[in-house]
């Protein structure tokens, strides 16, 4: 089974800096796995959570969803089955803001048991100035049925860190 945890947070000008930037900054980059039972073989659960800054930065599980794949795409990201692999990549992505992301990038492969975790972090422009976001995707390929700590228990297999300066 596979797991994919978004965790993004939101945030404006105001708290680029202290107290803001401090609560921003411990917004974890994984949470505890929401689980459901008799997910089917081959389909890949998805929680999304969100950490705005409207909202104190406080992580909220916005959504769990059980989609068919992979191939999938979700949140930027493909993922492909590769006989007893999943490819994951992210997509090209010229609509997100600076950094413009323009080409395809392999992020990693995973095998039975392994997880992988990707960070990118974007500027956009919006009516009365910039908004800006950080969004960690977690990805696990598990041998059997997911435990809640996927994610928290231990670092990630692979790490791909896109973050840039957002001056």
């Amino acid at each position: 089974m596979v797991v994919v945890q978004i965790v993004t947070s939101v945030w404006s000008k105001a708290s680029r800096g202290a107290p803001g930037s401090t609560a921003r900054a411990v917004v974890p980059e994984a949470v505890t796995v929401e689980l459901l039972p008799g997910v089917r073989p081959g389909a890949v659960l998805v929680q999304r959570v969100e950490a705005l800054e409207t909202e104190g930065f406080e992580p909220v599980s916005r959504s769990l969803d059980v989609v068919d794949g992979p191939p999938l795409d979700v949140a930027g990201f493909r993922l492909v089955g590769d006989g007893d692999r999943i490819v994951v990549t992210r997509l090209a992505d010229i609509r997100s803001g600076w950094p413009s992301r323009d080409r395809p990038v392999r992020a990693f492969t995973l095998g039975p048991g392994e997880t992988g975790r990707a960070l990118r972090n974007n500027r956009q422009g919006a009516y009365g100035g910039w908004t800006y976001s950080k969004v960690v995707v977690n990805v696990g390929f598990c041998d059997g049925v997911p435990t809640a700590d996927l994610f928290t228990g231990v670092a990630p297999t692979f790490l791909l860190d896109e973050q840039a300066s957002l001056r």
